[in-house]
C-alpha cells in the first residue's frame, strides 16, 4: 500500500507519541543527533497540543507512521533576529515543527512528500512562506530542505543539550511560496 498523508486525530495521540519517543531513542548519539530527548523536547504536551489543534500531519504506511510534522504560526524567540526573505505577519507564515521520518522508513521520500503537502496547504491558506529550523549538524535534513526550496536565513544557538553542555547551533530556513 502506498503512503498517504492525513491530519492526526485525538485517537492517534498515543501512536504519535510512540513515533516521537522511538525517534528520540533512534537518533541519540548518531551524527545527525538533533538532541531530541524523550520527556524534554519534543514534549508530550507540545505534541498533544499540535494533535488537539488539528496541526499534526502524518504520513502513514499501512498502519504505521512513517513521517510526521506539526505546523502553527508561532515563530518563538529563536526566530527574533532572523533576516527573512519575505515580510509577513505570523498569520501569513506556516512554521513547521518536529518534521521527522522514522528510521525504518528513511529513503522512501516521505519527508519530501510531507513538505510538498505542507506547502500546498499553506498556499491554499494564503501563506507567503514556510519557516523551520534544524540543528546545524543535521546535514541530511538541511540538504533535504534546500532541495525543497528552503534557504538559510539565519543561524543561532539553543540551550537544548541534554547534558547541560554547550549550546547547540541551529539554522533557520525559509521557503517563499
Amino acid at each position: 500500500m502506498s503512503p498517504s498523508i492525513r491530519i492526526a486525530t485525538k485517537q492517534d495521540l498515543a501512536l504519535v507519541l510512540t513515533f516521537y519517543h522511538e525517534l528520540c531513542e533512534a537518533v541519540e548519539g548518531t551524527p545527525s543527533d538533533c538532541y531530541w530527548r524523550r520527556d524534554m523536547h519534543p514534549s508530550d504536551d507540545f505534541i498533544g497540543r499540535l494533535v488537539a489543534d488539528n496541526s499534526m500531519y502524518l504520513v502513514t504506511c499501512d498502519t504505521k507512521i512513517g513521517a510526521a510534522a506539526g505546523i502553527d504560526h508561532d515563530l518563538g524567540h529563536d526566530y527574533a533576529n532572523v533576516g527573512w526573505q519575505v515580510d509577513a505577519s505570523p498569520q501569513e507564515t506556516v512554521v513547521i515543527h518536529l518534521l521527522a521520518t522514522h528510521p525504518s522508513h528513511r529513503g522512501q521520500g516521505l519527508a519530501r512528500m510531507l513538505l510538498d503537502r505542507l506547502a500546498e496547504d499553506a498556499r491554499a491558506q494564503g501563506a507567503k512562506a514556510l519557516r523551520l529550523d534544524a540543528t546545524g549538524n543535521n546535514a541530511p535534513a538541511i540538504s533535504l530542505y534546500q532541495s525543497e526550496g528552503f534557504a538559510c536565513v539565519g543561524t543561532g544557538e539553543q540551550d537544548i543539550h541534554p547534558d547541560g553542555g554547550a549550546p547547540v547551533p541551529f539554522v533557520v530556513m525559509e521557503r517563499v511560496l
